[in-house]
């Protein structure tokens, strides 16, 4: 995904700027269903769950199915230059030095931690960096706070841990380990 290019059958593509990947993930519990290796799982920005729709929802969903697929209607909501601009300002959002220390603090953290057998890489703590950054020009601020990292911080790191089979089978998860790693590591002032 980094290179900005794919191979197909020895063909070499270049891919369009922007790109990015939107993936669905099926609980590993369904047949058929295997988990991703962790080279994979490093390269998704971040990981949430939607849970279930509402009822309210669901009736919504099922009405919007009758006449035709809702697709079949999709509308542009961003003009591609939007998007671009977007990116851009986005490298605008100034993380000072002590952010970037306690996010390098927080990752580091997850690689000693209890029940983890494999860490958060490199990787993940410049996701966790540039997902603050995106956070903070949502919340129409000039630089990341340290909650704008707590506010990404599970949904960015949980999914890179790989627990230990101790950790997995007394229902541990990643979300709780990074919760945990949150609450005991001191926020910049």
């Amino acid at each position: 995904m980094a290179e900005q290019q794919v191979s197909v059958e020895g063909q070499v593509r270049p891919l369009p700027t922007p790109f990015f990947v939107v993936a669905t993930q099926n609980p590993v519990l369904f047949h058929g269903v295997y988990p991703l290796p962790e080279a994979q799982l490093d390269r998704f920005a971040l990981c949430c769950s939607l849970g279930y729709s509402s009822e309210e929802m669901e009736m919504a969903i099922l009405s919007d199915q009758i006449a035709g697929h809702p697709l079949d209607n999709i509308q542009t909501c961003i003009q591609l230059q939007d998007a671009l601009f977007i990116q851009e300002t986005v490298r605008l959002i100034r993380v000072s030095d002590e952010i970037k220390r306690y996010i390098v603090t927080l990752t580091a953290k997850t690689r000693k931690w209890p029940g983890v057998r494999l860490g958060v890489s490199s990787r993940g703590a410049i996701a966790l960096m540039k997902m603050s950054q995106s956070l903070a020009l949502l919340d129409n601020q000039p630089f990341v706070s340290p909650e704008s990292v707590h506010e990404v911080a599970v949904n960015v790191l949980a999914h890179r841990l790989m627990l230990d089979d101790d950790a997995r089978f007394s229902g541990i998860t990643g979300a709780k380990i990074i919760a945990d790693i949150l609450a005991d590591t001191p926020v910049p002032a």
